[in-house]
């Protein structure tokens, strides 16, 4: 049971590893890519405050994904202090 449980913990943290890894890379190139785009075309009054409408709306979006997996992390983070806390606490007699 106990080896079910740190392998499960295990795949646990490695999946949250690379799903914020991942995250991190594909949104700093999506901005980069949007970014590079908003600055380099010519475009009137009107379509400039399209553009920078879009490009903070973006960000914000970013921002948030990055904070949602950020708060994943730690809630994970926190369950694997506590549950190794259980486990040397719990198994003295």
């Amino acid at each position: 049971m106990f080896f079910q449980i740190r392998k499960f913990q295990n795949y646990l943290q490695k999946c949250l590893f690379y799903l914020l890894i991942s995250n991190i890379l594909f949104s700093n190139i999506f901005l980069l890519v949007n970014g590079t785009i908003i600055n380099s075309t010519n475009f009137n009054e009107f379509e400039g405050e399209q553009q920078a409408a879009k490009a903070q709306f973006l960000a914000s979006t970013g921002t948030a994904i990055l904070a949602g997996f950020g708060i994943i992390s730690v809630l994970a983070l926190m369950f694997g202090f506590v549950y190794i806390i259980v486990k040397l606490f719990g198994s003295r007699r």
